[in-house]
């Protein structure tokens, strides 16, 4: 029987509102998609996702170190209250649909746990979401860390949850190989499709590790009661 649910938070429970990116890189006066490439530098993207980036300042500074000019104090502020305003609008304004499906197995009795990947500014605002007093439990990469895939970061949850993995279910859209994960870790899984659908193939591919799968987030609320 199921008895708590384990959401992953961006594409799934939010929209990172990648669109806004150029508010973070007009001040550089380069592209968004310039941008959007030094965020996933490999190094700096495993570095800030496993908590070895304390601040968001230092955040700014390691990406600034990759560009090839130096940016002035000026901008370096610019870029971090746009990266602020941006983080703190995809915490805030959460879709409807899934406010009220997170509200309603909240109200069922479910436990409720988040384990995502993020760092020192993706989370900052999380406090102000509506989000938050739903949730019995959030763990975040940048404070433990691990990263998804690695099991040990779903055994963080349950252990917190105070249940075993067959009593859980975890539902994400799929990035990180988060399903594979919860599915080695031994819990049933649901690929939502709800905030993002994937090109064909890494679709075919992560639909392999999904016991489920939704493309309207209050269909969770029919698998909770057979799974």
């Amino acid at each position: 029987m199921i008895s708590a649910v384990c959401f992953d938070l961006f594409e799934t429970l939010i929209e990172p509102h990648v669109e806004l990116l150029a508010t973070e890189s007009a001040p550089l006066g380069i592209s968004a998609k310039e941008w959007e490439e030094v965020h996933w530098e490999e190094k700096i993207s495993n570095d800030r996702g496993l908590g070895r980036i304390k601040t968001e300042e230092e955040l700014i500074d390691r990406l600034f170190a990759l560009l090839p000019f130096t940016p002035t104090k000026e901008q370096k502020n610019a870029v971090l209250q746009a990266k602020r305003e941006r983080m703190k609008k995809c915490l805030v304004e959460v879709p409807a649909e899934i406010l009220k499906t997170i509200r309603e197995l909240k109200k069922r009795g479910f436990k409720i746990g988040l384990v995502s990947n993020a760092d020192v500014c993706d989370i900052a605002a999380w406090a102000e979401s509506p989000l938050a007093p739903f949730f019995d439990d959030a763990i975040f990469s940048c404070d433990v860390g691990l990263l998804k895939p690695d099991r040990k970061i779903y055994e963080m949850s349950l252990h917190h949850l105070g249940l075993k993995a067959e009593n859980a279910l975890f539902v994400g859209d799929g990035g990180s190989d988060e399903l594979f994960g919860a599915k080695n870790a031994g819990l049933k899984t649901v690929l939502t499709e709800c905030l993002l659908v994937r090109e064909k193939q890494r679709r075919e591919n992560i639909l392999k590790s999904a016991d489920f799968r939704i493309s309207h987030f209050s269909q969770l609320l029919d698998i909770v009661q057979s799974a």
